[in-house]
């Protein structure tokens, strides 16, 4: 069977234009947006490289023997870096919802080392692979294991997305498990056939599900409330830290919020919910707010008068009552103020600054701003 070429080059092509359309929209530098630029960069470079690699190899006799192992190396590399970014792109996603812990980074940056230890040693050692004196390209014995570590690394994808499930929208469980799933059938179908190139086509239009699910605005709206959710608070806080400019994190925090869902019922408690978040929205100003969680909403903004003058406005209408079925509801409003760069320097730090703030009332019954 020759070499089959034709998917790599509409894998590059591709790529290439779905890489225009990402640079070309405005992005905010969240560390999902970097995974998924490195991940189309890995994309594209192993997309090339294979046709490069199919070249050296079919005409290796009239090449240099360094050319021929160089090009194999870094086509090795840049198809199997694109596994483990898709790890971190994965972990990026689930991280902004919740926090993770470092120690499977480490885990999978060890495995990342001598996976490509062994690829960048194989011109010396023919461990991966190798060319014989009559220079054809020849398997090396730990060739099976490049494979398996590809196949691993999507395994853990595949099963750190259904662990995190909870807090992953449905969109982007959809997205992450056709990946997935895509892929590993490729990387078996490529281990069957090893010329039948059709790995970076997958992965190819699997940037493209990606993309389109990555810039539906409907991802970054709460559902019941309307209001921008965590994913574009995230993406504004990274914006504006990355921009170096001075703003404010106001949390307000609907305090009572689980005794009303169980004194009416979580259908009229939501009705609650929407008036609330609508007052704030009503209080917003120049300021931009978000929910956060369950009864945890946040502003974005600018100036010391104005987090006065929200917190004033919110105080006023919260005092008169919501009314649901002619029952007129009372809530009970905490608050946390935190200063961007006085208060922390990223995101994870002015997020554990305003919840200091929150925790700290609820111990001292002061319910102003901290």
């Amino acid at each position: 069977m020759d070499w089959v070429i034709e998917f790599d080059i509409a894998a590059f092509v591709l790529t290439t234009m779905v890489l225009w359309l990402f640079l070309k929209k405005k992005n905010y530098p969240s560390k999902a947006n970097k995974m998924y630029l490195y991940l189309m960069l890995a994309g594209m470079s192993a997309s090339l490289l294979d046709v490069v690699s199919v070249y050296t190899i079919t005409n290796a006799g009239r090449l240099p023997l360094w050319v021929n192992l160089l090009v194999n190396a870094l086509f090795l590399l840049s198809m199997n870096a694109i596994t483990f970014i898709y790890y971190f792109y994965i972990d990026a996603i689930i991280t902004e919802q919740v926090e993770v812990g470092p120690w499977h980074e480490w885990v999978i940056k060890v495995i990342a080392i001598l996976d490509f230890g062994m690829i960048l040693l194989s011109p010396f050692t023919k461990w991966v692979f190798y060319f014989d004196t009559q220079r054809n390209y020849c398997s090396g014995p730990l060739k099976i294991v490049v494979y398996g570590v590809a196949l691993f690394m999507l395994a853990a994808c595949l099963a750190k997305t259904f662990r995190n499930r909870e807090v992953l929208s449905k969109t982007q469980k959809n997205c992450a498990y056709l990946y997935t799933l895509s892929n590993l059938s490729a990387v078996i179908i490529q281990c069957i056939f090893p010329k039948l190139l059709i790995t970076n086509f997958v992965i190819a239009l699997s940037f493209i599900i990606i993309y389109i699910m990555l810039q539906i605005p409907e991802n970054k709206i709460d559902a019941l409330t309307q209001l921008e959710n965590r994913v574009a608070f995230l993406e504004e806080v990274n914006h504006e830290v990355h921009n170096k400019k001075h703003f404010f994190l106001l949390a307000v925090k609907l305090e009572n919020l689980d005794n009303i869902n169980e004194m009416i019922g979580i259908v009229l408690a939501n009705s609650v919910l929407r008036q609330f978040a609508q007052t704030l929205m009503d209080a917003a100003k120049e300021a931009g707010v978000y929910r956060i969680s369950g009864a945890k909403f946040v502003y974005i903004g600018w100036s010391q008068e104005e987090t006065q003058l929200i917190v004033d406005q919110i105080e006023d209408r919260v005092k008169k009552g919501f009314e649901v079925h002619d029952m007129v509801v009372q809530v009970k409003v905490k608050y946390g103020l935190a200063w961007y760069p006085q208060h922390g320097g990223s995101v994870k730090e002015l997020e554990n600054a305003i919840q200091y703030c929150l925790e700290s009332k609820v111990q001292n019954g002061d319910e102003k701003v901290v």
